[in-house]
């Protein structure tokens, strides 16, 4: 949660949502991040949606990735000088290199067109781990950040064209 924005706040799982009022101060956080990751699934037949091979699957997989590295900049810069006091304008965060794992679940519309086929997908991705450690962490600092879930969790839309041989 922000000091900078007294507003009321309320708690859940571990996220802290702040309603900030109109024109309060914003900070903006980047998280930048580099990684490889090997997916394994399967599709299931729902339907079909007409005779020429259109059709609607469900999508269910597994993932491994290993994210290489991992960094945080958040800026301050749009809070007012008086406001931010001593604070530096910017802060960064570099996070250790992790591997980890996790499960997607979506649906497919899947199109012939011409000799192949376009396929259109959008699914649900959940990882784990979800904190990072913090390398270079002070006795001030905490030694992990709970960022993964911005990384490793949300909705993925997907577009491809399958060529036919």
């Amino acid at each position: 949660m922000s000091a900078f924005v007294a507003t009321p706040a309320m708690r859940v799982g571990k996220l802290d949502v702040v309603e900030p009022d109109p024109g309060a101060p914003k900070v903006t956080s980047t998280i930048n991040t580099s990684a490889i990751e090997l997916d394994f699934g399967i599709s299931f037949k729902i339907t079909d949606l007409d005779t020429s091979g259109s059709r609607l699957m469900l999508n269910v997989g597994a993932l491994v990735d290993n994210i290489f590295s991992a960094d945080q900049t958040d800026d301050y810069s749009a809070i007012p000088a008086n406001e931010l006091g001593e604070r530096p304008k910017t802060v960064s965060a570099e996070y250790a290199s992790q591997f980890g794992f996790g499960a997607q679940l979506g649906v497919s519309l899947i199109l012939p067109v011409g000799d192949g086929r376009a396929i259109f997908d959008v699914g649900y991705m959940v990882r784990q781990p979800t904190e990072f450690d913090i390398p270079n962490a002070t006795s001030t600092t905490a030694s992990t950040q709970d960022v993964g879930w911005l990384i490793g969790r949300g909705f993925r839309l997907g577009l491809a064209y399958q060529f036919g041989f």
